[in-house]
């Protein structure tokens, strides 16, 4: 019997035995661009136009790169539709298209869909238009592995951390950075720490390209870290200083834009010269604002596709009812909208009540009291709120339990027996058999298991008893209390309660500490600080919608949906926050959330019950508030926008776009809806 080869002798030699013969010599793949030339594919595919810069200036950089010295850390912050995907492809081509070197390419996207809907409608066309690629491609049909000669490029979502890990890279190249999660991102980068290529101490390859997100987060974290260049347009007027120092046009929006009767332009804000499509398509040059940073940074927005596309940009501006997307898809800049984290530090804060201290689990006997678990692997974060006087919510207790498996669920036990708590609302991943455990622990219906869905209602109760296959399944598996959160109307109902001052907090809130293992160290952890940071940590995002042409292109479908994304990190006491006040709108009978600012949990008194609706107490004293609340938002001239600001339609305001806040006071010229 033969001896068995070495695991990298067999390796090696198999690519020797089965290296396919050269499709491109050393010059074709010496640059990125002139491989796109080499290659014939084709941008749109086969029956499309060849591969062009021409208009789009800004890419040269970009497709100038060397095969000797490639870009190691590239982060791209730009505008939609400016042709990034498309080099990203060329790239992934480029890389892997040397028959006699093996590397391997991974191309990361938010989700599976867009993984399926890239390769079917960009990736797929695209080698199939190149005679040369599909010599050295075996299956172009293959989704998730495509063997290019000896390399590879992978294709995955980032959606789910299974996808992110086990596999090897060289390079990995990912596009919509603003659509991940941070964590995952940098789990991610972990896949080419054992790339045997090499260039200045740094292994293998790492590319991020993204329309813009939140300052400081998302794209811009990293743009942050590196040489940030910023593309630069000449001001076409000799005598003028941003003739040679050149203008980043959408640091200066709107001041770039002329108007000569109905007829738009681009100036330069100084000089007001205008800046015709010759200077503005053909001329312009990075500089670097941070030079010998640890990544390359590139930034550029859509006012490079012309003066033809300028109406279009200003018409967006005007309407004024997404200025975050406007920045971030349009001008290819951060934004965050004032509004966009419903409870920041100094909103929580505002809600501590000088009154009200830290209770002992003794005085919680007969109150409504909830718990509510956000659990993770190694922790779990635990939040108790009880109903106070007024239909407010009562900030008890904030914990989190560094045990995990039986511990876990006897310590969860303890503390909602300690607590009083009448209803448990707990996610049920990542370990069900946790969520189930604590439910077998305490009397029949305290424990609900939670799961974020996409529903028409804010909150689904499921009681599940009656289902046959539940009733036939075992005691150890079947489970039939369950609530679904809608996602975004959950997080926007339980978060905006602070601004309501619906939420009391203690004013001795910041003393709340517990002991935890830091770094396997025992140490007095402030977890209250930690609790804020948590909440503060999640906030409301607007993303496009797009949609697929016959051609395969995706663009714009001029709709966004609005979502609650995580910052910095992720918010756990944020999602334990929101389980709590929902059981509370449980235990008082609710069957949904309500999410007016006027909703109240509090059911009505006998006496109430029995007035008519409308001659009610409270229905005077709120009819009594409404007369008196003379704000713009209610208002017949207010129309709204987004994150509870507007515009003033009086027709005296007309001229100047008047911008307005939905709890504004009334002016001279208010008028009652």
């Amino acid at each position: 019997m033969a001896p068995a080869l070495e695991p990298e002798f067999a390796r090696a030699a198999s690519e020797v035995l089965f290296r396919p013969p050269p499709v491109f010599s050393a010059d074709e793949l010496e640059t990125l661009a002139g491989f796109a030339h080499a290659s014939g594919i084709r941008p749109e595919g086969v029956g499309g136009p060849r591969f062009s810069l021409e208009g789009r200036p800004y890419l040269e950089a970009l497709y100038g790169e060397r095969r000797d010295k490639p870009f190691t850390r590239l982060v791209i912050m730009k505008a939609a539709q400016m042709g990034l995907t498309v080099k990203l492809l060329y790239r992934a081509g480029w890389l892997t298209a040397d028959a006699n070197t093996r590397f391997n390419v991974a191309l990361m996207f938010p989700t599976l869909e867009a993984v399926l809907d890239l390769h079917k409608s960009r990736f797929r066309p695209m080698m199939q238009s190149s005679s040369k690629m599909m010599k050295l491609i075996g299956d172009v049909d293959a989704v998730g592995l495509v063997r290019v000669g000896v390399s590879t490029m992978r294709f995955r979502g980032m959606r789910s951390g299974i996808g992110v890990d086990s596999f090897p890279a060289d390079a990995l190249l990912f596009d919509e950075v603003r659509l991940m999660d941070l964590a995952t991102i940098e789990r991610t980068f972990v896949r080419v720490s054992a790339s045997r290529f090499e260039w200045e101490g740094r292994r293998g390859l790492i590319e991020l390209n993204s329309t813009a997100g939140f300052p400081g987060m998302d794209i811009d974290r990293w743009f942050q870290r590196s040489t940030m260049n910023y593309w630069r347009t000449p001001c076409p007027n000799p005598a003028c200083k941003l003739h040679h120092e050149g203008i980043v046009m959408p640091l200066r929006w709107p001041d770039v834009v002329g108007r000569d009767g109905s007829r738009l332009y681009y100036q330069c804000p100084e000089c007001k010269t205008e800046i015709t499509d010759d200077v503005l398509l053909k001329h312009g040059f990075y500089v670097p604002e941070n030079p010998g940073a640890e990544w390359e940074g590139y930034q550029f927005s859509q006012i490079l596709r012309g003066n033809r596309y300028l109406p279009e940009l200003w018409a967006a501006w005007e309407r004024g009812d997404n200025l975050p997307e406007f920045y971030n898809s349009r001008l290819g800049l951060p934004y965050r909208d004032p509004d966009a984290v419903p409870a920041p530090r100094e909103t929580v804060e505002a809600c501590m009540d000088p009154e009200y201290r830290w209770p002992d689990p003794e005085d919680l006997k007969g109150e409504w009291v909830a718990v509510g678990v956000d659990q993770r692997a190694p922790e779990k974060h635990a939040v108790v709120y009880k109903l106070g006087h007024g239909s407010t919510f009562d900030l008890v207790h904030l914990e989190v339990l560094e045990v995990s498996g039986e511990d876990a669920v006897r310590a969860l036990e303890l503390l909602a027996r300690r607590w009083h708590a009448k209803i448990v609302v707990i996610d049920g991943e990542p370990s069900y058999d946790l969520a189930v455990g604590l439910a077998r622990r305490l009397p029949k219906g305290v424990v609900w298991l939670a799961d974020y869905a996409d529903s028409p209602h804010a909150i689904t109760w499921k009681d599940e008893r009656t289902r046959k296959d539940i009733q036939k399944s075992t005691g150890e598996v079947k489970y039939e209390y369950r609530v679904l959160l809608d996602r975004y109307k959950a997080l926007d109902w339980a978060l905006t309660q602070f601004q309501r001052r619906r939420i009391r907090v203690p004013v001795d809130f910041y003393e709340k500490h517990q002991t935890r293992r830091i770094g396997g160290v025992a140490q007095k952890w402030p977890v209250a600080k930690e609790y804020v940071t948590h909440l503060e940590n999640i906030a409301r995002a607007t993303i496009p919608v797009y949609r697929t042409l016959p051609t395969g292109e995706r663009v714009h479908s001029g709709e966004v949906r609005q979502i609650y994304r995580h910052l910095a990190l992720d918010p756990h006491f944020a999602h334990a926050h929101v389980y709590a006040l929902v059981g509370l709108a449980r235990r008082m009978g609710d069957t949904t959330i309500h999410m007016g600012a006027e909703a109240s949990l509090k059911p009505p008194s006998p006496l109430e019950a029995a007035t008519p609706q409308g001659l009610r107490p409270g229905d005077l004293a709120l009819e009594r508030q409404r007369a008196l609340s003379r704000t713009c938002g209610v208002c017949r001239y207010y129309s709204a926008l987004s994150g509870g600001k507007g515009r003033c339609n009086h027709p005296s305001n007309a001229a100047i776009n008047l911008r307005v806040g939905e709890s504004d006071p009334h002016c001279p010229l208010w008028r009652r809806k």
